[in-house]
């Protein structure tokens, strides 16, 4: 995570209040258009109550969470900061017409936006401006794309790996027990792999492995094997690769140092299969060429 979502080490914000708040049917929202605003995030991000809607054609653009949460990763720290949850929703839903268009603005178009004071021309700009910046980049496993903006993977495209999506889990890069590094990297796009991790040294104590999605009478089922898309590539909108997720334990000194957090406590890292090195140096040229 990118941009004003990774606050660690910032200061001032006071105690932070208590998780397990008072619950009511009418304490679920401060104001009636929130509650409107959360069926159309459900419907545009494709999750929800059971929704399962048809994949769109290979050839059109398309959006889900991962591009969601980039859009909101996307805006200057300031108007994050000062803006409560549903309003950072509304922004990234105009960062999202502004970017697909007519695929997903059913015609609203982002000078309408500007004009009904939804959102502001300079977010929109900088939006775009990172967008533009994120194409060119190397994401994690898949190198840097073409003069398109797709990547290239021969581990964890399904269409190019034989027996596709579960055929990638088949195989994992690491075991067991395994000591790893997280690797360097700093993206524009989406990502998973925290800043506060990357480069820190810790354990691989389970391995998900890899499934396609079950579906049965509109309802997600659960298999015990990760089922998502590779968010660093699906934050995109044009390719859905998939990547085999572990877990790593890291003890809080490695991610804090020494006498900044308590030794006895461990932190629990869910990880896509190239964040993971074996090499300290954590992206050396060899091993990237291995992973292509």
């Amino acid at each position: 995570m990118e941009g004003p979502h990774f606050n660690a080490g910032w200061r001032g914000y006071g105690k932070i209040p208590e998780k397990y708040q008072p619950y009511t049917d009418k304490t679920v929202w401060d104001e009636p258009w929130e509650g409107t605003l959360t069926a159309m995030v459900a419907l545009l991000t494709n999750y929800g109550n059971g929704f399962r809607p048809p994949p769109p054609r290979e050839t059109e653009p398309f959006w889900g969470l991962d591009a969601f949460r980039w859009a909101r990763e996307c805006m200057h720290p300031r108007d994050y900061m000062n803006s409560n949850y549903y309003a950072l929703w509304l922004d990234a839903i105009a960062a999202l017409i502004d970017n697909y268009g007519a695929y997903m603005g059913k015609g609203v178009s982002s000078q309408e936006m500007i004009n009904l004071g939804i959102v502001s021309a300079a977010e929109l700009n900088r939006a775009r401006d990172i967008r533009r910046q994120a194409k060119n980049e190397t994401v994690p496993g898949c190198g840097k794309p073409n003069y398109q903006g797709e990547y290239a993977s021969s581990k964890y495209d399904p269409k190019v790996v034989n027996g596709g999506i579960s055929a990638i889990g088949y195989h994992p890069k690491f075991r067991l027990g395994q000591n790893v590094w997280f690797i360097r990297q700093q993206s524009s796009g989406h990502t998973r792999e925290y800043p506060y991790s990357r480069g820190r040294l810790g354990t691989i104590v389970a391995y998900y492995g890899l499934a396609p999605q079950v579906w049965m009478n509109n309802q997600l089922q659960f298999t015990g094997k990760y089922m998502e898309g590779y968010a660093d590539i699906w934050c995109r909108g044009l390719q859905r690769f998939y990547a085999p997720l572990y877990s790593v334990k890291f003890y809080a000194a490695e991610l804090w140092g020494i006498g900044y957090s308590d030794p006895r406590q461990v932190v629990y890292v869910d990880a896509y299969e190239p964040y993971i090195s074996s090499r300290y140096g954590s992206y050396l040229l060899n091993e990237r060429d291995d992973e292509r």
